[in-house]
């Protein structure tokens, strides 16, 4: 298996068949391969074919998923691309060092790097669901890039640092990430234990929520640090139901 075999293109809710063709293209010219379509509109058709230019194993190879989180599923790290900044969508990774990023996690991790559709990006909901967020920076005059270009510019430079890493010393392992699902039920049950503790009395459950998941989710934990986690949000869960320590195992 190829180094980046572990990385996916996802496409949520693509609205052109040529744009998805287009994309294939750009995968194909730096050296990915695996492509993720999420409710996408009817694509394999002369439009998309054209616009493929050689690339069209990868839009009939393309896996297809009803939405983020089942498209997901499997992936233990997952960023997210967005053109808009703000209070939600601050520390953006830029398209530098999410190649650096991917390349060092692929070895060991399945890696998506998310892409929204061509009018409306990626919402919130869904940017929560993912580790890192990275925009391209562009002029103000013209901020927004074709969906294709997008993918062209962070595929080459995971690509160009993927030679690197070949070319320079042996790759090396990197850290392997608990998996998306697993980091969920975590955070499901930090939710429920902080609801029980009065920890959101005076404040918004979501919000602080949302500060977690981000916090986590840049740390790279691994399954024993969120077998860790959730043992000692269980603990406190069962004092709480117990009312003393003593018959803890």
């Amino acid at each position: 298996m190829k180094l980046l075999d572990n990385l996916s293109i996802v496409l949520e809710r693509p609205r052109s068949a040529g744009n998805i063709g287009s994309v294939a293209r750009a995968m194909n010219n730096t050296g990915l391969t695996q492509l993720i379509l999420i409710d996408p509109c009817e694509y394999l058709i002369e439009e998309c074919f054209k616009m493929a230019m050689g690339s069209i194993q990868i839009v009939q190879n393309a896996r297809v998923a009803s939405n983020m989180t089942e498209a997901l599923e499997g992936f233990q790290v997952v960023i997210g691309t967005s053109r808009r900044r703000g209070r939600i969508r601050k520390a953006l990774l830029t398209p530098h060092e999410v190649g650096e990023k991917i390349v060092s996690s692929v070895s060991a991790n399945k890696v998506a790097l998310v892409f929204g559709n061509e009018k409306d990006g990626l919402n919130n909901d869904d940017l929560f669901k993912c580790d890192w967020i990275t925009t391209i920076p562009a002029s103000s005059k013209q901020p927004s890039l074709n969906l294709a270009q997008a993918v062209l510019i962070y595929g080459y430079e995971t690509y160009v640092q993927s030679l690197e890493k070949k070319n320079g010393e042996a790759l090396k392992l990197g850290p392997s990430v608990a998996s998306l699902e697993s980091r969920e039920k975590m955070y499901e049950l930090m939710n429920q234990t902080l609801s029980r503790i009065g920890f959101y009395e005076h404040g918004s459950p979501t919000n602080l929520m949302r500060s977690l998941k981000q916090l986590f989710g840049k740390s790279n934990l691994s399954s024993r640090d969120v077998r860790i986690i959730k043992g000692i949000f269980s603990q406190m869960n069962h004092v709480l139901d117990h009312g003393t320590p003593d018959d803890l195992p």
